[in-house]
């Protein structure tokens, strides 16, 4: 008898067959059912390497046992027990056992190196914690359609980056390389991340097909290629799709608050949706054009969906910034639209973190509390751990109130999360200033230069740097460059330096000759002056003037080096205080 006649009759092969198709019944099943219950992906791959390792010890049980109407009894030989027969239950039979438990094994492990963890590739063989979704190239011939791959890209991150457990590259830095022949290991150092998703969109009528390829930035390496795709009103679930097989593939699952936040920021028609898209495309553009267009385009999608907390989040936030880019509208028009645009979403989508960030941009003092406005940057975070905007806005908040060592960690979280975000980067240089850290603030800031040389408030807070170490040649320059880039006027601030210079070389309050910069007329920049020029009372007469935009809350801080002269008087500490809402 053969080795394989042996086989046959002792039923290891109809062992295997079977084994084989309850396998792949289980795994199917499990990956159903894990998805389902939120359970762990590690879940998944410890089921398939059960089941690996199961099937050589299936076929040894086949081999040395029988099922017999009488109970389980060991395997015995047919025919005449001669010697031949007789060594299949011998030393060498047991041996041959083991080869089939070593090569299962081996099998098992050549499977799970080849795929990374489960059949089929499900997921890596070890947590990568760390992704960058670049913009998906539009293949559909028509540039006007950039927006809608860079839109299903954003999503895309956005859903991932409601993942506590992931850490995933903010979306300016990640769209940087767009239009660019990407390196995906030049990527993953530049950005600080494992793993990199980049792809292509073809939409025709009204399909989308997509084309997503996930690479190992540390290997080099294509992790798996696949093709999604869908009909337009049925794009979101396409979107859930792409960033459920990401997930898996990295071993991190979307918890309760994720899923609600996904399920909230859905829109309800294709029309809106892709409205939203435009308008997330204008927001990022920032510029005059780009926040007009950004309102715009918001309002059309909550216009044809009235319950699309998503897009009353980017009209809030669009509405927040324009009148820092536009003079469209007067800046308390802009902020009490701004304010009912938050609130709406915050009712429609209570788990999104960008209705808290809205609504917190909203509660900036004096129209609410910097408590308040603290709690809805934390639960913006809690709610998208990958969220750089809050962590931004949070750190400068913190900086404005003179908590700086918590403000400078969230404030470098955010250039972490997002390295090439030119205002993430000033924003920082800015917080070193207000705690006096001048040579580290001059460091950040000359960073944000290198990634924009044009930069004109970059250059312009170099400025405030040089001032505040005594280089006053340095500051003026700087401050006369910076207007020139776009900056904010340079006269008001060489007034603003020379009046400090002034009342700090001679100890006595100075007086301040308006007449030599007539534009420099704002109440923020007169109330900087006047503190600078040790003249307390003129500076609290403008702060009260200032204070109807609160812009001056904005750019300064009752903790910055220009109220360092009045800082004890009492006036001051009260109005500050009512400023913040205490």
């Amino acid at each position: 008898m053969t080795f394989f006649a042996e086989l046959k009759r002792r039923r290891v092969v109809r062992v295997g067959l079977v084994y084989g198709a309850f396998a792949f019944a289980a795994l199917e099943g499990a990956d159903v059912l894990i998805e389902a219950l939120g359970m762990p992906a590690w879940a998944l791959r410890a089921t398939a390497f059960s089941l690996i390792v199961g099937f050589p010890v299936a076929l040894a049980l086949a081999w040395l046992f029988q099922i017999t109407p009488d109970g389980v009894r060991r395997a015995e030989t047919t025919g005449t027990q001669d010697a031949a027969h007789a060594t299949w239950v011998s030393p060498a039979s047991l041996a041959a056992v083991a080869v089939l438990v070593l090569a299962g094994g081996a099998g098992g492990w050549l499977i799970r190196s080849e795929t990374g963890g489960t059949l089929g590739g499900a997921a890596l063989t070890a947590t990568i914690p760390s992704i960058a979704v670049l913009a998906f190239d539009n293949l559909s011939g028509n540039p006007e359609n950039d927006y809608f791959g860079a839109g299903l890209a954003e999503e895309v991150l956005n859903a991932l980056a409601r993942i506590p457990d992931l850490k995933v590259a903010a979306r300016t830095s990640a769209f940087a390389y767009r239009g660019q022949n990407v390196d995906v290991r030049a990527v993953g150092r530049d950005l600080g991340v494992r793993m990199v998703l980049e792809g292509s969109v073809r939409q025709s009528g009204d399909t989308v097909r997509i084309l997503a390829r996930l690479h190992d930035a540390e290997e080099g390496t294509q992790v798996w290629s696949n093709t999604f795709g869908g009909r337009l009103d049925d794009v979101f679930a396409v979107q859930d799709s792409i960033s459920r097989t990401i997930a898996r593939s990295l071993e991190v699952t979307f918890s309760e608050d994720a899923r609600r936040s996904i399920r909230q920021a859905a829109a309800a028609s294709p029309e809106a949706h892709d409205a939203y898209l435009r308008g997330l495309y204008m927001l990022n553009q920032r510029g005059e054009v780009g926040i007009l267009g950004a309102i715009r385009e918001f309002s059309n999608a909550v216009e044809l969906d009235p319950a699309y907390a998503a897009a009353y989040a980017g009209l809030a936030i669009a509405w927040r910034l324009s009148p820092f880019y536009t003079d469209s509208f007067p800046p308390p028009v802009a902020y009490d639209s701004s304010a009912t645009y938050a609130e709406r979403a915050l009712q429609l989508g209570p788990a999104l973190a960008e209705a808290h960030a809205a609504m917190a941009q909203s509660l900036r003092p004096p129209r609410g509390s910097a408590a308040e406005e603290i709690r809805h940057y934390e639960r913006a975070i809690e709610l998208q751990p990958s969220y750089a905007p809050a962590y931004q806005w949070l750190g400068e908040l913190l900086s404005t109130l003179g908590r700086h060592e918590e403000a400078l960690g969230f404030g470098r979280k955010a250039v972490e999360l997002d390295p090439a975000n030119l205002a993430a980067n000033l924003d920082l240089g800015r917080d070193y200033w207000r705690a006096r850290r001048y040579r580290e603030a001059e460091d950040q800031l000359n960073r944000t230069l290198e990634l924009d040389p044009t930069m004109g408030k970059a250059v312009e807070s170099l400025g405030r740097v040089y001032m505040w170490t005594g280089r006053w040649d340095e500051a003026e320059e700087a401050f006369r460059r910076g207007e020139q880039l776009g900056g904010a006027d340079a006269d008001g601030y060489v007034l603003l330096l020379r009046a400090y210079r002034a009342h700090l070389e001679t100890g006595e309050p100075q007086t301040v000759n308006w007449d030599l910069f007539p534009e420099a007329s704002t109440p923020g920049l007169r109330a900087f002056v006047y503190a600078a020029a040790g003249r307390a009372e003129e500076a609290l007469a403008q702060l009260a003037a200032a204070d109807e935009f609160g812009l001056l809350y904005f750019d300064a801080g009752i903790n910055a080096p220009y109220w360092d002269s009045i800082r004890d008087d009492s006036e001051f500490q009260t109005h500050m205080n009512r400023l913040l809402g205490n």
